[in-house]
């Protein structure tokens, strides 16, 4: 467990660079980072973005074998999720 502070909507919104209008969206459809409330305000700890992340990049990584030659991705809206290593294999 870290000791880094949970975030806010918009921290949350800010640190991943998306709206609280796409970020509300994704969990409407059930694939949104897990949160929890501090009275009335919902909080995303660091934890749960990070499981949010790997949710993303496995999800992508099991389509790669699907099309050989080709790099899987995920489509979140308008965001393309890709996995970590093909970003490192094209430098």
């Amino acid at each position: 467990m870290t000791t880094e502070a949970s975030y806010t909507i918009d921290e949350f919104c800010k640190a991943e660079r998306i709206s609280r209008a796409f970020l509300y969206k994704l969990w409407s459809q059930g694939r949104g980072p897990r949160f929890y409330y501090v009275g009335t305000v919902r909080r995303i700890s660091p934890e749960a973005r990070l499981e949010w992340h790997r949710k993303f990049e496995a999800t992508a990584e099991s389509g790669e074998a699907a099309h050989s030659g080709e790099i899987a991705t995920t489509r979140i809206g308008k965001r393309i999720i890709m996995p970590r290593a093909a970003l490192e294999g094209s430098r």
